[in-house]
């Protein structure tokens, strides 16, 4: 059985794992655990290696990875997503159950309420590639679903009570309104520009951290909570975030610089505005 749960996680991985026999042992006492947590689920542990194994980074050792995740809930994931009945239905009492709690700050009426559980459902459950596919196992199910509760019922508050500007106006915002005109021109001349250029670099970011930056800044959970969900210190979910600010907006000015070949006061002025109006960027990367 070990031998087994190691083949198929060392296949799903791609590449050779060290110590084999340690890491055999310990996949086998992951799936014993997730079976006697839910032993009414019927799929087997190959599903969960599967989905263990898409879950360790290039290069990591996959052993220490899985010390870090949280794999019962993955195994509940992986049942969800493999169409397990019992374990659709776990979800839907555990942690869809749970909106209604998750969103009560956002004061909704009883009808979005129930339109934000159907919305929150049906993205996480349905479709060509639901939304579970993206949970990543670092933290707690029930927080995860929690954050995409709340961004959907903002969404939903948003579209209801106002018109969503155009994504051009969000950049003219978020480019700023002054009274330069060299600086006008270069904003005007760059802006199509930096709309490529800053969704490359957006792309380029490790997946937590996009992740976390949309959670900071997008869904506003603060550092406090975001320290609470990672169960780390909020000393490093700050250096977390201030590392992604940094890495994105280097690949950002490093996109453009490559594409335009500019090296000017002019430019300067530019990356300091992108810089400064960041969050409104990031909100406009979420739309």
């Amino acid at each position: 059985m070990a031998h087994q749960l190691l083949q198929a996680f060392v296949q799903a991985l791609g590449r050779p794992a060290p110590d084999p026999a340690a890491l055999a042992a310990v996949l086998q006492q992951v799936v014993a655990r997730a079976h006697a947590r839910w032993p009414e689920i019927q799929i087997q542990g190959h599903a969960l290696v599967r989905a263990l194994a898409s879950r360790v980074p290039p290069d990591a050792d996959p052993a220490t990875t899985l010390a870090l995740l949280h794999t019962d809930d993955i195994y509940l994931v992986a049942a969800c997503l493999d169409g397990d009945a019992a374990a659709v239905e776990i979800f839907e009492c555990e942690h869809l159950g749970r909106v209604d709690g998750a969103v009560a700050r956002l004061s909704l009426s009883p009808e979005t309420l129930q339109e934000v559980k159907q919305t929150v459902r049906e993205r996480l459950l349905t479709g060509q590639r639901p939304l579970l596919r993206n949970y990543s196992g670092c933290g707690r199910l029930r927080a995860w679903v929690q954050v995409v509760a709340v961004r959907t019922g903002i969404r939903l508050i948003s579209a209801r009570d106002r018109e969503r500007p155009t994504r051009d106006c969000h950049l003219e915002q978020m480019l700023g309104q002054g009274g330069d005109v060299e600086l006008e021109y270069m904003k005007r001349l760059y802006q199509g520009h930096f709309k490529a250029a800053f969704a490359a670099a957006w792309d380029r970011l490790a997946p937590e951290q996009r992740t976390l930056l949309k959670q900071h800044i997008v869904d506003g959970v603060s550092i406090n909570a975001l320290a609470a969900l990672y169960n780390v210190h909020k000393a490093t979910t700050a250096r977390w975030l201030q590392r992604a600010r940094h890495d994105l907006l280097r690949h950002t000015r490093a996109v453009m610089t490559d594409q335009l070949r500019l090296d000017t006061a002019g430019f300067d002025s530019v990356m300091h505005l992108i810089e400064s109006r960041l969050e409104v960027t990031l909100r406009l990367l979420a739309d």
